[in-house]
């Protein structure tokens, strides 16, 4: 398997050259979903009977199925279909829906549930839990507890790594507070594209 910084550096040089559909791809996600919190924030200063408990659900119906389109998508660009990011999260999202969403509610479920015991332990499921929307594209016919299964079969021994990875990107979303934001249109690709690249790095070694 590739180590931490071969990861980093070959995932940069996939997107280098055409950062525009992968880009693209990600400010929407970010847009959609920041839209939402911001609108469940304001809900939380004004709250209001009537829209509160519908527009938290139009939230979670929309986001949840979006943040596995989104994996999806880039796992399909690390495999060469590199200018189609767009169409693929969309399609992922909506043409796709039931199984988009089954497989976030199932998975932000479980983390959920693991998380109300103590923090450490949702982590570490989230981590064990992090392969299954690629495991769901490679196999559509299988049901939604198979994929999270083998997710957490492939995560074995793993998990210290991507979380490293994830820390790395942590505090480099932090740093780009410096920056208003405006880099997070290239970490944010980047990041996807390196879990896309960890998941591949999983699939051949335990071919």
């Amino acid at each position: 398997m590739r180590t931490i910084g071969q990861l980093l550096s070959d995932s940069w040089a996939g997107l280098k050259g055409n950062w525009k559909s992968p880009m693209l791809a990600s400010l929407i996600y970010i847009i959609i979903s920041g839209g939402f919190s911001s609108g469940l924030s304001a809900l939380n200063i004004f709250p209001h009977d009537d829209f509160d408990g519908a527009f938290s659900l139009l939230s979670f119906l929309i986001t949840i199925p979006m943040s596995v389109a989104i994996a999806q998508t880039f796992l399909l660009y690390v495999r060469g279909m590199r200018q189609d990011c767009i169409d693929n999260m969309f399609q992922k999202t909506f043409r796709e829906y039931p199984r988009s969403l089954s497989l976030g509610f199932m998975v932000s479920l479980y983390t959920l549930l693991w998380s109300l015991l103590l923090l450490v332990p949702g982590i570490i499921k989230a981590l064990s839990y992090s392969m299954t929307n690629y495991i769901a594209l490679d196999h559509p016919d299988w049901s939604v507890g198979e994929c999270i299964n083998e997710s957490m079969r492939m995560m074995r021994g793993h998990k210290m790594r991507l979380f490293l990875i994830n820390l790395i990107f942590a505090g480099l979303g932090i740093l780009s507070i410096f920056t208003l934001g405006i880099a997070l249109l290239w970490l944010c690709p980047w990041m996807y594209s390196i879990q896309a690249n960890f998941y591949e790095d999983l699939k051949k070694q335990q071919a």
